[in-house]
Parts: structure tokens; C-alpha cells; sequence
């Protein structure tokens, strides 16, 4: 039984980390279809909207209550590992300033 070749992802030659995400997007969001049929105003357009998206997304997650006090609570709770790794690294680079002046 021969193997059927897959056939190739409208983004395969897209970078990675991009193309990963607009492979996932659900079958009936047509924007790759959508895309790839406009034409250069209104590829323009659609930059515009997805731009206009971002910074509403950014804006609700900027003024989530919740989510800033779990940052700080990550923060609080990263804080001593921080340290202990940046009074090491200071340690470390002493070591390697002494040594470097012998």
C-alpha cells in the first residue's frame, strides 16, 4: 500500500510559531481562504481590523482586576528564587572578575 502524500499547508512556508496557530484555527474561520483571495486594500484592511483586535484584547487585559492581582501573586511568590539566583550570579561573577585580574 502506497502512502499518500499530505498535501502542503497554505502556511508551510510561513515561520513556525505563526503558522502553528493558524493551522489550529477552527475549520469554519475562513481567514486563510479569506486572505489568500483579497487583494492588496483589502489585505490592508484586514491588518487594520487584526491590529484594531490586539489593542482591545491588550486593553481588557490590562484592566483585569483578577489577572493583575495573580501576576502579583506570581511575582511575591517568584521573588525569593529571583534573588536567590541574582546573589549567585553576582557570587559567580566576582569569582570570575578575581580570577581574570590575578
Amino acid at each position: 500500500m502506497a502512502k499518500q502524500k499530505k498535501e502542503a499547508s497554505p502556511t508551510s512556508n510561513f515561520p513556525k510559531k505563526w503558522a502553528k496557530i493558524l493551522d489550529n484555527l477552527d475549520p469554519s474561520d475562513k481567514f486563510i481562504d479569506t486572505v489568500q483571495q483579497s487583494t492588496h486594500d483589502e489585505l490592508d484592511k484586514i491588518i487594520v481590523q487584526c491590529n484594531e483586535h490586539m489593542a482591545e484584547v491588550k486593553k481588557d487585559m490590562d484592566a483585569d482586576q483578577d489577572l493583575a492581582e495573580k501576576k502579583q501573586a506570581v511575582k511575591d511568590a517568584a521573588a525569593q528564587y529571583k534573588e536567590g539566583i541574582a546573589v549567585n550570579e553576582a557570587k559567580a561573577m566576582y569569582c570570575v572578575y578575581i580570577k581574570n585580574s590575578l
